[in-house]
């Protein structure tokens, strides 16, 4: 919310929203296609006659359903932060500047490269875990998929919030180790703040400017909480 507030407070910045705001929805009409497809088999498909089978099936799908948005939100998100680096960096840097006209910053190609490797990394790390929550899913009765469920919503709000911050990062020269580690440190932080970054990207139409609101957002909070350079 801090982040929207600053960027509706900013006119001047309006203009860096919207290239990002239109590869968003190209991305969100490609997941709405891909959620349709996974519904549509699932309404296919034949129940069977025992209620508890039933709710198997049902807890299996929606733990489908729920894989898919986990994976779906995080791998869009990182992509478009690619594609929309020279717009979000902006932000950061403007964010970063007030009250530091000294702000050291690195070319914009070391600055790219920065943001693609970050991208790498994160996408390496999330589905590693992922992966590992994914042995949830096999747990007796219905209890698997609802723990995958619930474990991987916070997972990805926490690499959602690392790549929110990766911009702020890039700024100051951080490696990605330094950055997984400074979010560790404030794991409360990072995950609350990744958990309602994940619910605003659910809400259509204001999922189209909640990753600039992010990148705000978290330019603020890092002003708040700095890593201190060596």
């Amino acid at each position: 919310m801090d982040g929207a507030v600053y960027l509706r407070a900013h006119p001047a910045l309006w203009k860096l929203l919207i290239v990002p705001a239109l590869i968003n929805a190209a991305a969100f009409v490609f997941f709405l296609t891909l959620i349709g497809r996974t519904l549509g088999r699932f309404l296919s498909m034949h129940l069977p006659e025992a209620w508890w089978a039933t709710v198997l099936v049902v807890a299996a799908v929606l733990a489908a359903l729920a894989a898919v948005l986990f994976f779906g939100t995080a791998v869009f998100m990182f992509f478009g932060s690619i594609l929309s680096a020279p717009f979000y960096g902006a932000i950061a840097e403007h964010i970063a500047r007030e009250g530091d006209a000294t702000f050291p910053l690195a070319p914009l190609r070391i600055q790219l490269w920065r943001t693609v490797w970050s991208t790498l990394s994160k996408l390496g790390w999330f589905f590693l875990v992922q992966a590992g929550l994914l042995l949830l899913y096999i747990m007796p009765f219905a209890f698997g998929p609802i723990a995958y469920a619930v474990a991987g919503f916070f997972a990805t709000g926490f690499f959602l919030a690392l790549d929110a911050f990766d911009f702020t990062f890039d700024l100051h020269g951080m490696r990605f180790a330094e950055r997984r580690a400074w979010c560790v440190k404030r794991l409360r932080l990072t995950s609350g703040f990744g958990a309602a970054t994940f619910i605003g990207l659910a809400i259509p139409g204001l999922n189209l400017v909640i990753p600039a609101a992010a990148v705000a957002g978290a330019a603020l909070l890092y002003k708040r909480h700095p890593q201190p350079r060596p």
